[in-house]
């Protein structure tokens, strides 16, 4: 993982608000537990207040609402408050109705930037989007209203004012005082077609959370105020972030990302995450190999040393076929 250059020295302190939202999956709370570790990485993000949006039908249970209010206790941050609805209507709803409740309840307010995250994106490194932030980065580094990254079936977005660009939900940052309250009001894809305000979002154009916020935040495009994490466009699948040193767990099409959330988080506290995540990735690969191996390395007459040797070296295989896997995903280039 190449780190990029951070001028520290330029970075002011910044009234930031990091946004979590959560429909209280299992998932979830696992990553949220290593948060404290990964944020040991990510000094300006540690500075900032934590806000989490818990929205689902475990938000009425006690013993879920304690476990939670714990992990979010533990987080380094000086200010972390979890919010507890029961009301969750779905997982592309549910994504425009946090923003909803929070632009219309004034929860952005009082801050200079607002980064909208889900617990299982985990930053690798925070300097892309701080300098982002800080206006420090890019083709063209001044003043920016909203970082973002655009989603792998549209077109790479290289610079300011991008509006091909589809802009991914599951982390992007903006100055909440550019963002008109009713930004996300159509967040029920469920209302009639014939809804005077809100049809067109039943219609399908704004279906997706991606959609709804594309549009939300085309004013931004339209100033030429965006910045983009995924310059080059290796954001990987679809609308999961994997570039910007931020990456989305996709544990359908990369299993190893388990491992960036595993119990007692040893990614996270090693003094290079990335190297570790490699590392530990390449070991996980060689045990799977190792088992598909020998579980197809012929019948019980075949030779144990064949078994053995045919193992060894589906393993080494696995570990290099990983190794480049995670070296074409890495994150900042």
């Amino acid at each position: 993982l190449a780190v990029s250059e951070k001028p520290k020295a330029c970075l002011r302190p910044m009234r930031l608000l990091l946004y979590l939202a959560t429909h209280l999956s299992d998932d979830h709370a696992a990553c949220l537990t290593c948060w404290p570790a990964m944020l040991a990485h990510a000094p300006l993000l540690r500075t900032a207040d934590v806000l989490v949006y818990a929205g689902g039908p475990a938000a009425a249970v006690p013993a879920a609402r304690l476990s939670w209010q714990s992990i979010v206790n533990a987080l380094p941050n000086r200010n972390a408050t979890i919010f507890f609805s029961v009301f969750n209507p779905g997982y592309q709803d549910g994504a425009k109705y946090a923003m909803h409740v929070a632009l219309t309840s004034g929860w952005f307010d009082a801050y200079e930037w607002v980064v909208r995250i889900n617990p299982d994106v985990m930053v690798f490194d925070e300097s892309r989007l701080t300098l982002a932030m800080a206006g420090l980065f890019g083709p063209s580094p001044g003043r920016y209203e909203g970082v973002f990254a655009s989603c792998r079936r549209n077109k790479p977005c290289y610079g300011r004012g991008c509006e091909h660009g589809l802009i991914q939900t599951d982390v992007l940052a903006v100055r909440p005082d550019v963002v008109p309250r009713d930004a996300f009001a159509c967040w029920n894809s469920s209302v009639p077609r014939s809804d005077p305000e809100c049809g067109f979002a039943r219609s399908g154009a704004e279906s997706h959370a991606e959609e709804q916020a594309t549009r939300a935040f085309r004013p931004i495009v339209q100033r030429r105020a965006d910045a983009w994490l995924n310059l080059n466009h290796t954001s990987g699948s679809l609308c999961r972030i994997n570039t910007g040193g931020l990456r989305h767990l996709d544990t359908h099409k990369r299993p190893s990302d388990r491992l960036l959330c595993a119990k007692a988080c040893p990614v996270w506290k090693a003094a290079d995450p990335w190297q570790r995540f490699v590392e530990l990735s390449q070991h996980l690969a060689r045990k799977r190999a190792a088992k598909k191996a020998a579980e197809s390395s012929g019948g019980p007459g075949t030779d144990g040393a064949v078994r053995r040797a045919r193992s060894a070296g589906a393993a080494h295989r696995a570990a290099k076929k990983a190794a480049r896997k995670l070296a074409r995903n890495a994150a900042p280039e």
